[in-house]
């Protein structure tokens, strides 16, 4: 699996940001930060300045005064975000302890990498997803079956 972001990841980040409009995005593993996109932007794509963003990582990364301009909030642990009612997950880098923190997100959709995908079959993937790909990597955006496409 792979564990390093990339430019691409973040393509895939905005473009999934476009097609969505989501009203918040939690960045699981705090990938925004890790490419240093603390002015929330890429080229001359930028996050809507009505989306909330939110980040999930380990205590240290809530130590850095960086990245409290770049989040509107920044957690340690997926519970402490449950009643946030946050539309988009990003989960761009694989680690087994952000894998357990992605699947117990409570997000609508979910994008990350395909290869991540056989990891989330227990999250309740709804039978419709969408696949898309950024040169040759492959991504998918997961909607919970318990959430209607709507809401």
């Amino acid at each position: 699996m792979k564990n390093k972001v990339t430019l691409n990841d973040m393509i895939a980040l905005f473009d999934a940001i476009d097609n969505i409009r989501p009203d918040s995005v939690l960045d699981i593993g705090m990938s925004m930060a890790k490419m240093n996109l603390t002015a929330r932007q890429l080229g001359n794509r930028s996050l809507p300045s009505q989306t909330k963003l939110f980040g999930l990582g380990d205590d240290d990364d809530c130590t850095f005064p960086i990245y409290q301009t770049m989040y509107d909030a920044i957690y340690s642990d997926p519970s402490e975000v449950s009643d946030k009612n946050i539309m988009l997950g990003a989960f761009l880098s694989y680690t087994e302890d952000y894998s357990d923190k992605a699947k117990a997100s409570d997000v609508r959709y979910m994008l990350l990498p395909f290869s991540f995908v056989s990891d989330f079959e227990d999250w309740g993937v709804a039978e419709s997803s969408g696949v898309f790909f950024i040169e040759d990597d492959k991504y998918a955006i997961l909607r919970r079956r318990d959430v209607s496409p709507e809401t």
